[in-house]
Parts: structure tokens; C-alpha cells; sequence
């Protein structure tokens, strides 16, 4: 029974990415749409859910977990108050479902995931998963050229109709940097070459579709990679034939004025960054009304319909200022830098180049995270943080 049980763990696992990387197969229960990759999840904690004191207990033997404990408990309770106090309007339901919804990830696979097996199952299905993601984008991208319709886009307008029926166009990017950085954990692990060439092609899609946050973080996490690697001859070699390449790309590939108008960023008005610019401005000024405990976890849509006709802040560091106060906000970093500094002290002792591309990881979506809010209380960010704190260690089962 228990071998049966750990080749269902495995199986699941191995199907997670898959569906990660398909996010049309969807059921939709009004607000939410609870997709495929999301029932994996809650089966694997179901399944699992004899073991629960365990996995909580591996949990938080982490302190990033810890502190991500007390800024969970904080949000709770800062909703509670608003509530208490009578602006439950200001909520925002979508938000608060989307936070349970996402617990599972960060009880039951964390454990998984510190087991050889199951790492090594969830790499090869991110491998096909990646596979399966660039065939969906490209079947995406001949249909708009099939029906003419290049000529009528705008970056913005290009990046919603390559996305997928159930996704916020950002999220496309974000989707494929994961499943790169998956192939790129898998291939420190294992070896195995190929799963390279598919997480090359991944880590090109936020440019192919003018995902300028996204892309900006994986340059800024490869630049890093590259210097902390150590300036050799070999690596600027390699670093300019990428280079080299990303142009030919670019040229052949990519329509030339799209690409002159993604990069044209007005930093005194905001164009170019789609009036974010604005929203910051006004995200500062919702920061003020309440700046050290915040204005309540998942009401920052609320205060922004209430103050100035709605939308959000797009920066997920005001994100936590506005709704969590300096308090939130100080939590956040401190588990931020938690992580670094623990990836860092990790490669130092071992000399793997496997922590530093787990600082990497980090590092593409806090800054991708200046213009968006991916990394706050939601399935993508304790992905992202999963990611960063695998250790190849086997744990010693119980």
C-alpha cells in the first residue's frame, strides 16, 4: 500500500506541470476559475492529509515559513478589523479565495518536494509541460497571423490575444519563466542537456509577447547569474553568442514597430509603463492614510474604487504598504532576505551553482514585481518561493 501510495504521489507530481502549463482546462465557479493544476494540488493534500503534523512540521522548521506564518495570521487579522468596523464593502472576495485556495501549495509540497523521487518526477513533467506550453502560444500566435490580425496590435492588445481564455495576459509570462526555471533546477540536478533548449525558448516568450516587467527580471537574473559565475573567457564567449542570438531572434521574429512601441517608456507621464505611473503616485497616497498597519488585507481594489475610480497599484511592494502597513511590508522583506541570505551561505558551503539559480529565481520576479504584484498571497508566489528554497538534500523520511 505504501509503495502504491508514494507511485500515486509520483504520478501526480509528475502531472502538475502539465497542467500548470494549461490553464484553458478550467472549471469555472463564479468568481474563480479552479483549474486542472489546482485540483492536483488539492488531491495531493488529500491524499497526504494523514501526514499533515509532519509536513507542518518540516514547514516550520524553515524560518522564512515562520515569517510567512505571522504575515498570514497579520492579514487575517487586519481583514477581520476592517470588517469589525464595518467596511466589509472594501473587500475584495476574489482575493481572500484565491489566498485559501493557494494554501494547499505551501502545506503539501514544500515536504514533497524535499524527496529526490518526487523532485525528479516533477522535473520531467516540467519538461513535457514545457513542450506542451510553447506548442499552445505558437498555435495561438499562427491564428492571429492566419486571420491578418498582426497589423491591428498594440504590445498590450498582442499580449492578451497570444494569452489563454482564463488568464490575465501578464500571467502568460510568468507561467512560461517558471516552468523555465523548473527545466533549469531540473537540469543542476540531473544533467540532462535537453531540458535547456526548452527553458532557453521559455525564457523568450515575456520578450515574444512585450511582457516589459517579466522580461526585465530574467535579464536581470541572468545578468547576475552571469557575473556571480565568475567573469571567465568561456563565459563571455557564451554570454555573447546569446546575445548575438536574442538579436537574430528579435529581427526575424518579432514585428520591429511592436517592439519600438514596448520600449518606448515616458517615465515623467507614465506612457509606456501603462499609466503605472499613476497608480503609484496614488498608491502612495493611500499608503499615508494608514502607513503602519495598512489599510486591511484585500481591500486595496476597494480603496481604489473608493478614492479614484478603481484599478490597483501594479507594484507589489506598495501592494503590501497600502493593505499590510510598514508592518506587512517589513515581514515580506525580511523572509525576502532570509532567502538570499540563505541560498547564498548554502552555495558558499557546497559550491553549487544550484543555489545560486535559486537566488535567481528570486531575484526575476522581484523585479518583475516593480510593475506587477505576482508575489502576494497566491498560488504563483508560494510557487516561486518553493522553488527557491528546494534543497538537494535527501530528508530522512519518517
Amino acid at each position: 500500500m505504501k509503495i502504491n501510495k508514494i507511485f500515486f504521489n509520483k504520478f501526480l507530481i509528475f502531472l502538475y506541470p502539465i497542467f500548470f502549463a494549461s490553464p484553458d482546462l478550467a472549471i469555472n465557479i463564479g468568481i474563480i476559475n479552479i483549474r486542472c493544476d489546482d485540483i492536483i494540488v488539492y488531491i495531493l493534500f488529500i491524499v497526504n492529509m494523514k501526514y499533515i503534523n509532519i509536513e507542518l512540521q518540516f514547514l516550520f522548521k524553515n524560518f522564512f515559513y515562520k515569517i510567512h506564518l505571522f504575515l498570514s495570521l497579520y492579514a487575517i487579522f487586519s481583514m477581520l478589523i476592517v470588517i469589525l468596523i464595518g467596511y466589509d464593502n472594501l473587500i475584495d472576495m476574489y482575493q481572500v479565495i484565491r489566498f485559501i485556495g493557494s494554501l494547499p501549495y505551501i502545506i503539501v509540497l514544500p515536504y514533497l518536494l524535499s524527496f529526490k523521487e518526487y523532485r525528479k518526477a516533477f522535473y520531467i513533467g516540467a519538461f513535457f509541460a514545457g513542450i506542451l506550453y510553447i506548442l499552445f502560444l505558437y498555435s495561438n500566435y499562427t491564428k492571429m497571423i492566419d486571420l491578418n490580425l498582426m497589423d491591428q496590435f498594440k504590445p498590450s492588445s498582442l499580449k492578451k490575444n497570444i494569452s489563454f481564455s482564463t488568464l490575465n495576459p501578464n500571467a502568460v509570462a510568468s507561467i512560461s519563466v517558471i516552468i523555465a526555471w523548473i527545466n533549469i533546477l531540473g537540469y543542476f540536478e540531473h544533467k540532462r542537456k535537453v531540458v535547456l533548449i526548452i527553458a532557453f525558448v521559455l525564457m523568450f516568450v515575456p520578450i515574444f509577447i512585450f511582457a516589459r516587467g517579466m522580461s526585465f527580471g530574467v535579464i536581470v537574473a541572468f545578468i547576475f547569474l552571469f557575473f556571480s559565475s565568475g567573469v571567465h573567457f568561456k563565459n563571455i564567449l557564451l554570454f555573447l553568442f546569446l546575445v548575438i542570438l536574442f538579436y537574430i531572434l528579435i529581427l526575424n521574429f518579432v514585428d520591429i514597430e511592436l517592439l519600438t512601441q514596448a520600449t518606448n517608456i515616458n517615465v515623467e507621464t507614465g506612457e509606456g509603463f501603462s499609466n503605472r505611473y499613476l497608480l503609484w503616485t496614488q498608491g502612495l497616497d493611500l499608503i499615508m492614510m494608514s502607513p503602519l498597519y495598512g489599510l486591511g488585507f484585500a481591500t486595496e481594489n476597494g480603496q481604489y474604487i473608493k478614492y479614484f475610480y478603481g484599478h490597483m497599484s501594479h507594484n507589489v511592494y506598495i501592494h503590501y504598504l497600502i493593505e499590510l502597513g510598514f508592518i506587512g511590508f517589513f515581514l515580506f522583506l525580511s523572509s525576502i532576505v532570509y532567502v538570499i541570505y540563505n541560498r547564498y551561505k548554502k552555495e558558499k558551503r557546497t559550491k553549487d551553482f544550484f543555489y545560486k539559480i535559486q537566488i535567481a529565481i528570486l531575484l526575476s520576479f522581484l523585479v518583475t514585481d516593480l510593475s506587477d504584484q505576482l508575489l502576494y498571497f497566491n498560488k504563483y508566489a508560494f510557487i516561486v518561493y518553493i522553488l527557491s528554497l528546494i534543497n538537494k538534500r535527501e530528508v530522512i523520511r519518517k
